[in-house]
């Protein structure tokens, strides 16, 4: 049970960290020069708040799992989880260069995780 409940954490922590990032940049990024008002949407707020709660669940991770594990795993998934996202979801450029390196995180991602 218990390595059941870290693997929803970690998949929790992976899936609010990417959301909220991309969040982030969907409801903060065009508004720069807003200075602190543009905080003041409730997406942008809603993001902002997503990512602290990520960071407080990474805290609890990192402290109860192998950090040369949990950290490349968890880092590498977000970042292609951010990546897809960022195409679907901001229209952001899809490469074949970006895809390869996509590929080859999730590949040492599998490497990561095989014991």
């Amino acid at each position: 049970m218990k390595n059941i409940a870290n693997l929803l954490l970690v998949s929790l922590y992976i899936f609010l960290s990417a959301g909220s990032l991309i969040g982030m940049r969907k409801f903060l990024g065009n508004h720069a020069d807003k200075g602190i008002l543009m905080y003041l949407n409730p997406p942008a707020l809603l993001s902002l708040f997503g990512y602290g709660c990520s960071f407080l669940l990474w805290t609890w991770i990192v402290s109860r799992n192998n950090l040369t594990f949990i950290y490349p795993l968890t880092v590498g998934l977000i970042f292609v989880i951010v990546y897809a996202g960022s195409i679907i979801l901001l229209n952001e450029k899809f490469t074949l260069q970006n895809v390869a390196g996509a590929i080859f995180i999730l590949i040492g991602v599998i490497i990561i995780t095989l014991k």
